[in-house]
């Protein structure tokens, strides 16, 4: 007996640091995972980064460049010539998905208040398209492409906004600034070809709380040599976490 009780206690300790292991990573894990899914979005793939990319356009020059005030130029002289509300919504939106590129591009690069500065550019230039979305349909224009494009091509503005927002905390933010526009065009255009926002995970992920104070980020003013569009400030009507 003394001797099979010595050759017990051996497996007995083992069992029991096994067990204590197993019992202290069944507190750690669920903790982690919480976590992550309280403050993160989901996080795009590689694949879908790349897409998006190649999708939006963007011109070969990136703020910060001397030379960029070309773009503003052709940007502002191009606009100017959209024959309707209608084409000058598309031609908004395509500058939205322009700022948001550029922005992706800037982080990229290390630049990170240019392309802070540019996702606040990107929520401005959607309040833009969607009061040329209004005007379009009160002078009871077609405006059934420019909805196709806007619903498809956010999808690409939702991958690069999760891809930012995963991967820089400096300027969450203007990050979150930038999201609640998304968010509030992504409504708009739902009223007008119902179903479109239910296509993106985006929403799943978002928590409201009207208890708390909305703070808009700061930003310094972007010197422009053309006069921006005037639009009045908006305010997220969300919080993000």
């Amino acid at each position: 007996m003394g001797i099979f009780s010595a050759c017990q206690k051996p497996f007995f300790f083992l069992r029991l640091r096994v067990c204590l292991i197993l019992f202290l990573i069944g507190l750690l894990i669920p903790t982690a995972v919480i976590a992550h899914g309280d403050n993160q979005y989901p996080n795009p793939t590689g694949g879908e980064i790349n897409k998006a990319l190649e999708v939006l356009t963007t011109g070969r020059i990136l703020p910060g460049s001397p030379l960029y005030f070309l773009i503003t130029f052709k940007e502002f002289f191009s606009r100017l010539f959209q024959p309707s509300a209608a084409q000058r919504a598309e031609f908004d939106f395509i500058l939205a998905g322009k700022r948001l590129k550029e922005a992706h591009l800037t982080f990229e690069k290390g630049k990170d208040k240019i392309a802070s500065d540019n996702l606040i550019k990107y929520q401005k230039r959607l309040t833009i398209m969607l009061r040329q979305l209004e005007k379009a349909r009160s002078q009871n224009q077609d405006i059934t492409k420019q909805i196709n494009k806007i619903s498809d091509d956010f999808a690409y503005h939702q991958t690069l906004l999760l891809a930012i927002s995963s991967r820089n905390d400096d300027m969450s933010g203007n990050v979150d600034f930038a999201i609640n526009g998304f968010l509030d065009a992504l409504e708009e255009v739902d009223k007008i070809d119902p179903g479109i926002k239910d296509r993106y995970k985006i929403f799943k992920t978002i928590k409201n709380d009207e208890s708390n104070p909305i703070i808009e980020p700061e930003f310094s003013p972007i010197i422009s040599n053309f006069p921006e569009v005037s639009t009045p400030s908006a305010k997220p009507r969300r919080i993000i976490y």
